[in-house]
């Protein structure tokens, strides 16, 4: 396991996080109950001086996150929307395919 409060550890939180986790949800895969909040708040702070923030604001870094959050949330919408146009365009193909299919059969070819 990954020591609590390292920056590794905080590496390997990220593309959990990036996914769409909470930060606790995040801290709770790579530590106890009793430690989600010391990994958060040091998740929290970390990214803060990733992102360049040097005063590590948790404050200003939850902020970031939380419109990377919404910037996730907004992409995996649209993807969900693509994902169903595309099931639909499958669907339709697999329709035609099976018509073919019977038409095939019915000439004896």
């Amino acid at each position: 396991m990954t020591d609590p409060g390292s920056p590794t550890l905080y590496a390997e939180m990220l593309p959990l996080v990036e996914a769409g986790a909470t930060i606790e949800q995040a801290a709770r895969r790579f530590g106890d109950d009793d430690g989600v909040e010391e990994i958060a708040a040091g998740f929290i702070r970390w990214r803060a001086r990733e992102q360049g923030d040097l005063n590590g604001d948790p404050s200003v870094a939850l902020a970031r996150l939380g419109d990377e959050l919404h910037a996730a949330q907004n992409r995996i919408v649209a993807l969900e929307a693509e994902s169903r146009g595309l099931r639909r365009e499958l669907e339709g193909a697999q329709k035609a395919i099976s018509r073919a299919r019977v038409i095939l059969e019915s000439t004896g070819e």
